[in-house]
């Protein structure tokens, strides 16, 4: 199962890509609806 779920925004599109800074400690996301996420990788905050 998944490491961890959270909503983001409130967004309820799907997610296309997941991207992780270098670190590990950042991700980036970007969804159907053309929005662009950057969250704290541990616990999804923005």
């Amino acid at each position: 199962g998944p490491f961890d779920t959270f909503l983001v925004g409130g967004d309820r599109a799907e997610v296309c890509d997941i991207k992780f800074s270098n670190d590990g400690k950042s991700m980036l996301l970007t969804t159907t609806n053309n929005h662009i996420y950057v969250l704290d990788a541990y616990g999804g905050e923005k």
